[in-house]
């Protein structure tokens, strides 16, 4: 959306902006979620049922003016609008009632390549200043790592309800009478459980393996940070444990079982052995 505007504080209502119908940019954009998804629906492999809700991440790209038109640099601009910046970030109009922590947190994760670019990164909103225009590349940054996050927070929920159903399968397994009802029902769907969030995982870091820029690498590190997806990994990684050892636990058992049924059968056979021998010598 282009603007014109004189100050920051006008800038506040693009957060949330009115289409020119009246409508609302999140309905928008939901409909054409739901147009995409009822595209590719026919091809999707066990596809979750909804989309969710959704959770905008706003960008402002401010070409003029230029920092360098006050004879300063990106960072001494920064330093003279820190406070305006911080407001418009956390979406607060009245930008004086934010404390220097908050500002100084707000704006802290910061980055420029020029002494005339400027990106401000915060959790739902970013700030970039840069009188060429080109800003496509830090865009599609921060698009990818708003990706990996969405991405991370369904497949944490896929995973929570797939270890909410491995708990209840245990308990229900753990009341079966020994050696009858073994656990085949229930392995093949932590395994599939398994391998799809194992892909998932691998998939997941190959989207931003290369990018052949270091100041882009900088960027995507920042918002990584931003967005704490090594925290989400890591949660991911957990669980992912946890599912893995009821697998193992539950195939353990299993084999268990089919150790103890062909130990059966060996002493059941000496036994027709031995009883036929004493019956072919009377």
């Amino acid at each position: 959306v282009e603007f014109d505007v004189p100050g920051f504080a006008d800038l506040q209502r693009y957060h949330n902006p009115d289409l020119e119908d009246g409508g609302r940019l999140d309905d928008a954009a939901g409909a054409l979620a739901e147009e995409i998804l009822q595209a590719v629906r026919p091809f999707s492999v066990r596809p979750t049922a909804g989309r969710g809700d959704p959770e905008a991440f706003t960008v402002f790209c401010l070409t003029d003016p230029a920092p360098s038109a006050t004879g300063k640099t990106a960072e001494m601009w920064l330093e003279e609008w820190r406070d305006e910046v911080a407001g418009l970030l956390t979406e607060e109009k009245d930008f004086d009632r934010l404390s220097d922590t908050e500002v100084r947190e707000t704006t802290r994760c910061a980055f420029s390549y020029t002494n005339d670019d400027l990106l401000v990164i915060d959790w739902d909103s970013a700030l970039v200043v840069d009188p060429s225009g080109n800003t496509g590349d830090v865009l599609y940054i921060l698009e990818s790592a708003n990706l990996q996050l969405t991405e991370l927070q369904i497949y944490d929920s896929f995973l929570d309800r797939t270890l909410d159903q491995a708990y209840d399968d245990l308990e229900r397994y753990s009341g079966r009478l020994p050696l009858f009802g073994g656990p085949a029902d229930i392995l093949p769907r932590l395994k599939t459980a398994l391998v799809d969030l194992t892909k998932f995982s691998d998939e997941l870091s190959n989207i931003t393996k290369f990018f052949g820029d270091y100041h882009l690498a900088r960027v995507y590190m920042g918002a990584r940070e931003r967005f704490h997806l090594t925290e989400w990994e890591n949660m991911l990684e957990r669980k992912l444990d946890r599912l893995d050892g009821l697998y193992k636990r539950l195939s353990d058992d299993q084999n268990n079982q089919r150790m103890i049924i062909l130990e059966v059968m060996i002493v059941l056979l000496f036994v027709v052995d031995i009883a036929s021998i004493f019956l072919s010598r009377k």
